[in-house]
């Protein structure tokens, strides 16, 4: 009878159906409590309910009775790499790989562990590994494609994923990665055609709701050229991005200048210097703008987490009152409406991003930055006085710096 119970919890598992399993469980457990099979599945359950501590207790109980157990081991290691425990991930992984070399499982958990720290190189490295093991193995294959696409090698991406939709045409996680990979060639419209697939089969699955917002942006062309620019800097160490601004920004100023030092350039030389800035000030509010659209859409809403929800309804509060200062200036030509205007849509910028930072003490640092700034440009407004206003745009500019400097620090490649 138990054995029966535990086979229809494995299934309950299998079909992504928690509750009901720890429905199960628990009145196995009441009437079996020692059960090593039935703490261990309950453990996987607190896990995937989000309960990583309750979960760990359990198998470190488990593990003292049995320190040998791969499997105990493997899930500790998982729990370590949800709560971004990087350290305590590889020191486990390491001992797994030692104990079972052979275990496909512990070579994609080593990749899926490289790929959280950016190691981006050596994720496709494990992945390739599991791959030797088990040529047909679906999460490494997804892996592979996945990790190809973001160092750029299309071809290779493009045949992983065909593989591994050979391997399971219905698996919701690699539809998502072929509509990724869509995506990321360009092909917009049939992107929207398999992520929508993938998200009909799973409307939680992270990959498909990520790709499904890049993609529903990417239907307006200078959102395509702002994600084919972030794709390239992701493949980019911090160094290496940061090379890439500072030299763009070089490269403006030197063309500026020679323009506007030699008449018979500046024909040629200004304009191109007008689309370079153009490009930074885009690309600095394009994103929040995206969001704000996509939160009028009904579609893309469901796709938005509550915080941005909430930066791109401040973002679109901050352009309304952009567009209402602005009639004001024109109509009454009041000059302090005109740096209104400026500064409402440069506010769209730390309003469309300031809880974007997934650690907490980055995100508080940038809510104390933003409220400054808004501080101290609504008191320029309202006393028409130019040094707060001032202080306001000086603050914008620096707040983009943080920004960034925070943006390259936590999603930058990383080379070991």
């Amino acid at each position: 009878m138990n054995h029966n119970i535990l086979e229809r919890v494995q299934l309950l598992l299998s079909q992504g159906r928690i509750d009901d399993a720890e429905k199960q469980l628990l009145s196995f457990l009441q009437d079996d409590p020692t059960s090593e099979l039935g703490r261990y599945m309950m453990a996987y359950v607190l896990f995937y309910k989000g309960k990583s501590r309750d979960s760990e207790k359990v198998l470190l109980q488990l593990q003292s009775e049995d320190p040998e157990n791969t499997g105990y081991l493997a899930l500790l290691a998982e729990i370590n790499l949800k709560e971004e425990e990087y350290a305590e991930a590889e020191e486990k992984t390491n001992v797994l790989l030692e104990m079972d070399p052979d275990e496909v499982q512990f070579h994609n958990l080593k990749s899926r562990l490289k790929f959280a720290q950016r190691y981006y190189d050596g994720a496709l490295q494990y992945a390739n590994s599991a791959l030797v093991i088990d040529p047909e193995n679906l999460e490494a294959l997804n892996q592979k494609a996945l990790l190809a696409g973001i160092l750029g090698d299309k071809n290779v991406a493009s045949n992983a994923v065909l593989e591994a939709l050979e391997k399971n045409p219905e698996d919701p996680y690699t539809i998502a990665n072929h509509g990724n990979q869509l995506l990321a060639e360009g092909k917009v419209k049939e992107a929207l055609e398999r992520l929508s697939e993938a998200l009909r089969l799973n409307p939680t699955n992270s990959l498909a709701r990520y790709a499904m917002q890049e993609a529903l942006k990417s239907r307006f062309w200078p959102y395509r050229l702002f994600y084919k620019y972030m794709h390239f800097m992701g493949r980019l160490t911090a160094n290496g991005s940061w090379t890439v601004i500072i030299g763009a920004y070089v490269i403006y100023q030197v063309i500026l200048r020679v323009g506007r030092a030699n008449e018979s350039l500046a024909p040629f030389l200004m304009p191109i210097a007008y689309v370079m800035l153009g490009f930074f000030l885009l690309s600095w509010i394009i994103n929040p703008l995206m969001n704000l659209y996509l939160l009028t859409n009904n579609y893309g809403r469901l796709l938005l987490d509550d915080e941005e929800k909430k930066m791109a309804k401040l973002t679109g509060l901050s352009l309304i009152l952009a567009a209402l200062s602005f009639c004001i200036w024109y109509f009454q030509d009041v000059e302090i409406f005109l740096f209104a205007t400026m500064f409402f849509v440069g506010m769209m910028i730390p309003l469309g991003t300031f809880l974007t930072p997934y650690k907490k003490s980055s995100k508080q640092k940038l809510i104390y930055f933003t409220g400054a700034i808004f501080l101290s440009g609504m008191i320029g407004i309202a006393l028409n006085n130019m040094t707060f206003i001032y202080l306001a745009f000086i603050g914008l500019f620096f707040y983009q710096f943080a920004a960034n400097s925070m943006a390259i620090s936590s999603s930058s490649r990383r080379v070991e």
